[in-house]
């Protein structure tokens, strides 16, 4: 087998899927369009998987994105993305943020009645102190 030239093998990936992991963590599978010297990337067809917290993964789905060379961290010719990794959609992400949110404003509501009636249990002590 030859040994290809980064751009060489990079330019044998157009018109083809590729899996491309950036410096952040996020990682991208589409179908290269087009790239130029600094490997800035055009993809169509987008998958962009972010880590999230358990090993979860927010997935969001593109028709076309510009892509910056300098993100990029390890390009992977025909890869399909993240495997063995719990999946989780946009949808399912934002409902469990709500439901954290919710629940988080349940646990202050209930803090600040404790207080509320911490406090109406000592003021009625002090009347009846006073009486």
């Amino acid at each position: 087998m030859a040994l290809l030239l980064p751009y060489e093998l990079v330019d044998k990936c157009v018109d083809s899927r590729i899996w491309v992991k950036l410096r952040n963590q996020k990682e991208v599978v589409g179908e290269l369009k087009h790239f130029d010297r600094n490997l800035h990337m055009i993809l169509e067809d987008v998958t962009c998987y972010e880590p999230l917290n358990e090993g979860k993964l927010k997935i969001t789905k593109l028709d076309q994105i510009l892509l910056n060379g300098n993100k990029i961290s390890v390009i992977v010719p025909g890869g399909t993305g993240p495997e063995n990794a719990k999946i989780q959609t946009e949808k399912e992400y934002l409902e469990q943020e709500k439901m954290k949110k919710e629940k988080q404003m349940k646990e202050e509501k209930e803090k600040i009645e404790e207080e509320v009636n911490s406090t109406l249990q000592k003021t009625n002590e002090n009347e009846n102190i006073n009486h």
